[in-house]
């Protein structure tokens, strides 16, 4: 299986450090390290299929993953690479996503 490699967007690494800033702050260290261990069980299911997930709504080239409840991370799937572009919090105004 021809694996893609993974990388963050400068966008999305700043979603992430402010959505680990937040789990940390707000739910301990004991959340955080569930998200954490989600976060790499998702970016390999990514890199083994990435195309396990649906295309987002609104721009077909762009795909849509749940990595917990309330968190969506939406990756761009190139010729051997997978950008992620965001993390976003599911429970904002989705008329505020730009990808």
């Amino acid at each position: 299986m021809n694996k893609h490699s993974l990388y963050l967007s400068t966008e999305a690494e700043l979603s992430l450090n402010e959505m680990i800033e937040h789990t940390s702050k707000q739910w301990g260290k004991t959340e955080l390290q569930r998200l954490k261990k989600r976060l790499k069980e998702l970016f390999m299911v990514i890199k083994n299929n990435p195309y396990a997930f649906k295309t987002h709504e609104g721009n077909n080239q762009i795909r849509k993953a749940i990595l917990l409840n309330a968190i969506a991370v939406y990756y761009k799937v190139n010729d051997h690479t997978i950008e992620v572009a965001l993390f976003w919090d599911t429970r904002r105004d989705p008329d505020s996503l730009s990808l």
